[in-house]
């Protein structure tokens, strides 16, 4: 199980944290991703961004978003890198 780790800190929340929660939350279910993607929250993951954006981070990779970017960043930085699911 990989972790998606999404900053919850001050700047963060400000930001759309909340949102983005929400939306990676929808991902992973629609994705079917239980088991495979454990969504958590953290009050810092040492990378804050300028552009007033969330900080995420899945395995060693650290990106922004906004909240209306979920879908393209989910995509792109936690799809993309999963391997194929095993089939049964």
């Amino acid at each position: 199980m990989q972790d998606l780790v999404v900053c919850v800190g001050e700047s963060c929340h400000l930001n759309g944290a909340e949102i983005v929660v929400k939306n990676f939350q929808d991902l992973i279910a629609r994705n079917q991703l239980h088991g495979r993607v454990s969504l958590k929250g953290s009050f810092c993951i040492g990378e804050c961004c300028e552009s007033n954006q969330v900080s995420v981070r899945f395995g060693d990779r650290v990106f922004a978003v906004n909240p209306e970017d979920c879908a393209a960043a989910f995509s792109s930085q936690v799809l993309s890198t999963l391997e194929p699911a095993e089939e049964a």
